[in-house]
């Protein structure tokens, strides 16, 4: 397809078999049919231990583990079986510092206030479906009887296969969002840019591109 002016906005891939035993053991809610095949799980599901945890690297929606955390909370209590669940969750960064109403730190004060257990500096290596086990790179280990894990993201595999995007994403310049290429822009979340990935970011970048293309 010829162009004028490209504008490249084809997002993030989730790539679950990135983690050894996802697959096989760990649910998610990335994609449609992952999140229909989670529903029926937490349907079936009559307590014991659920553990939620995100990997290295980027992911759509960076709030949307701690929505699920708070989620699980009520639809468990909603069902009766809170009382005799524990919640566990992971993550591969330092515990957040700072202020108390920073969004990292209230997220995470208002999860262990709902009686969550959190574990930080756990990046996962592997799940052991067999055993019920998510493994980190340490050796460390949490048992499950629910795993629920945001599944490792990429550009899509075109931008990879072309050369516009690395592995974390497209290149830009942070004031305008133009590549290194002559009249192509990239926006929301395939872009290596400091924000969320979030839609409403690609918005105000949409904005943004629009706005300098018709002045050009």
């Amino acid at each position: 397809l010829p162009y004028d002016y490209l504008v490249i906005s084809l997002g993030l891939q989730t790539h679950p078999n990135d983690i050894p035993g996802f697959r096989e053991g760990a649910q998610h809610a990335w994609e449609l049919d992952a999140a229909l095949r989670c529903h029926d799980a937490l349907e079936h599901f009559d307590g014991g231990t659920i553990v939620l945890g995100i990997p290295t690297g980027m992911y759509r929606c960076p709030p949307a583990p701690f929505e699920a955390l708070f989620s699980l909370d009520s639809y468990l209590k909603q069902r009766g079986i809170r009382q005799r669940t524990e919640i566990h969750y992971f993550a591969p960064t330092p515990r957040p510092a700072g202020p108390d109403h920073t969004p990292p730190v209230w997220l995470t004060a208002h999860a262990e206030q709902r009686g969550v257990t959190t574990h930080f500096d756990f990046t996962i290596r592997e799940i052991d479906a067999d055993g019920r086990r998510v493994v980190a790179q340490d050796g460390k280990d949490l048992r499950y009887d629910l795993l629920f894990v945001v599944p490792p993201h990429r550009p899509a595999q075109p931008l990879l296969d072309s050369g516009i995007a690395e592995p974390q994403g497209i290149s830009v310049n942070y004031d305008t969002l133009e590549t290194q290429w002559e009249n192509i822009w990239a926006i929301g979340d395939a872009v290596n840019f400091p924000a969320s990935k979030a839609g409403v970011v690609a918005h105000q970048q949409a904005d943004l591109v629009a706005h300098n293309i018709a002045v050009r």
